[in-house]
């Protein structure tokens, strides 16, 4: 039987990854990297995010490699029929045809999905969530997003806006000024770029000198505070318990709704601390209803290099498969 391949991409808010995939979950070669390419107005450039697929889809054309298709993870909403980008408030896109986009350039079927959803599936498929049937992802990085994994399938939603946990409200009238346009929202209280926006405040106002101590070079960033908080620095402990209370808050809320036993935890911010995840499970008991939901509560951390690439990569073998 002929080896077939997927060609894997995840856009993310400031970088793009690519990497080919088996239908084993094995990469052939290396997950190669990009940073997002900007135009003048500050909107990501589409054409040439195309041109960075294509020459990938080139090159392993050239290299006889067969792949069944292209599976496209992305940081923003997808209509329910993986056609469209509807809204993407990190690449400042709106009802962008990435499908055809893609697919008329590269001549190869494409896939397109929301990176929470697309995480989530790589998840299901190749990682720490196999054979689990229903399971909650939450993505903490640049924003903050989610996924619903509920009898063996996604739920994207009537119109694909399921799991923009980032974007429930928080605090509507003073709450800072979000990407969406509008003001609150749970993201800009602990996503990453926010934490660190929190402590370089605290800083400035002569605080935070364990969160100094615990960065490497110019940039203050999400991981060093909550080192700083776990060797007891008062602002570090601050933002992070805060935050903490947040996401447990919220993410509990889901619990609640759904009741499931499983949630994932992945992004930028997870990695370089995954300690959240135990602080979050500490801090959710009274934010669950149900004492048996929360005895068998399981607040894990992702399990694949990238969770969006590698399902962007099983979407292409489970869509063209029918299963």
């Amino acid at each position: 039987m002929e080896e077939l391949f997927s060609l894997a991409v995840d856009i993310g808010g400031t970088k793009l990854a690519l990497c080919t995939l088996d239908r084993n979950g094995r990469i052939l070669g290396e997950i190669q990297s990009e940073p997002i390419p900007f135009n003048r107005e500050q909107v990501a450039d589409l054409d040439a995010i195309i041109e960075i697929i294509n020459n990938k889809s080139m090159e392993l054309k050239k290299e006889a490699v067969d792949i069944e298709g292209i599976g496209i993870s992305i940081c923003g909403s997808v209509d329910p029929g993986g056609e469209n980008v509807i809204f993407s408030p990190n690449l400042y896109w709106r009802n962008i045809p990435l499908q055809r986009r893609i697919s008329e350039k590269t001549g190869v079927p494409v896939f397109i999905e929301q990176d929470t959803r697309a995480a989530a599936l790589g998840e299901a498929v190749w990682g720490i969530a196999r054979g689990i049937d229903s399971f909650y992802w939450v993505t903490i990085g640049t924003g903050v997003g989610s996924a619903i994994y509920l009898n063996g399938n996604l739920y994207t939603g009537v119109h694909g806006y399921s799991g923009w946990l980032g974007h429930s409200t928080i605090d509507e009238v003073n709450g800072p000024l979000c990407s969406c346009g509008r003001r609150g929202c749970l993201e800009t209280y602990v996503s990453g770029p926010w934490i660190t926006k929190r402590a370089e405040e605290s800083i400035h106002n002569g605080k935070g000198q364990g969160i100094l101590d615990k960065s490497s070079g110019k940039h203050i960033m999400a991981d060093a505070v909550f080192l700083a908080a776990q060797d007891g620095d008062p602002s570090a402990m601050e933002i992070v318990n805060s935050v903490i209370y947040l996401l447990a808050k919220s993410i509990g809320a889901v619990i609640n709704i759904l009741d499931i036993e499983l949630v994932i935890l992945g992004g930028g911010v997870i990695n370089h601390s995954p300690q959240i995840a135990g602080l979050i499970h500490d801090a959710i008991a009274p934010f669950i209803a149900g004492q048996e939901v929360l005895e068998n509560l399981q607040i894990k951390t992702e399990s694949l290099p990238n969770s969006a690439l590698f399902g962007a990569g099983a979407m292409v073998f489970r869509l063209k498969e029918g299963n």
